[in-house]
């Protein structure tokens, strides 16, 4: 009887079928004879009734949602030009753990660029300006935690300056020679000058000079009397009065 009855009951037909108030009806997760959890999949439901008062199984942990990666963070290496990323997990649940990351560039579509059970994913070839958007999520053996969120935006290459040929300063002793060089060739042209006016000035004193006229010498002996005798005296006197 009781054959027939669980026969009728398992097949779907139970519209005649009352639930006896000894027992009560318990969600088992198929495959593991465990109760169903809340990440337990729909399809891998089925319902059983035990004698109330019986122990029941224990809840199933084969579906459970996986914790969530913590501190996912972007790190730009400037002299490598890559992008690190790394986040933490509980290392006590990271045996039946991965990591899937996925990416979009440019706000375009998401794609999946690894799964890896590391800490930390290295990208390259980074596309200068564009902004990097990427989501993680843990992978457990039958399901996937939420998603754990970054973006970065990569550096513009700057411009390499153009390079100046270096001037050679100027040695201060050398320049201080050197004026004194000039100062000296000044002050021996201002000599020469000085010496040259000088010469100038002499000659123009000379050229305004002039020769004494013979007539003024004429003049200044005339009516002298030169030491000579008396009759030549007298003589000279009777000549100039003709």
């Amino acid at each position: 009887m009781f054959k027939s009855l669980f026969t009728t009951v398992a097949s779907g037909d139970n519209s005649d079928w009352k639930q006896p108030s000894s027992v009560e009806k318990v969600v088992i997760e198929t495959g593991t004879g465990k109760r169903a959890s809340n990440y337990t999949p729909g399809s891998e439901k089925s319902v059983e009734y035990i004698v109330k008062g019986t122990s029941k199984p224990s809840v199933s942990t084969q579906y459970e949602k996986v914790d969530k990666p913590t501190n996912f963070t972007p790190s730009y290496d400037e002299e490598k030009k890559t992008l690190t990323l790394s986040w933490d997990y509980d290392e006590s649940k990271l045996e039946n753990i991965s990591f899937k990351l996925t990416q979009s560039v440019g706000g375009g579509t998401a794609k999946e660029i690894t799964t890896t059970k590391q800490l930390s994913y290295t990208i390259t070839n980074l596309e200068p300006g564009q902004k990097y958007s990427f989501t993680l999520t843990a992978v457990g053996e039958n399901s996937e935690s939420d998603a754990a969120a970054t973006s970065f935006t990569a550096p513009l290459e700057e411009e390499e300056p153009s390079i100046l040929e270096p001037i050679d300063p100027i040695d201060p002793i050398e320049e201080e020679n050197g004026n004194e060089e000039d100062n000296n060739e000044n002050q021996e042209d201002n000599g020469n000058n000085e010496e040259d006016d000088e010469n100038t000035n002499n000659d123009d004193g000379n050229g305004d000079q002039e020769d004494p006229v013979e007539g003024e010498n004429e003049e200044s002996t005339e009516g002298a009397f030169l030491p000579i005798n008396r009759e030549k005296r007298l003589y000279i006197e009777d000549a100039q009065s003709l």
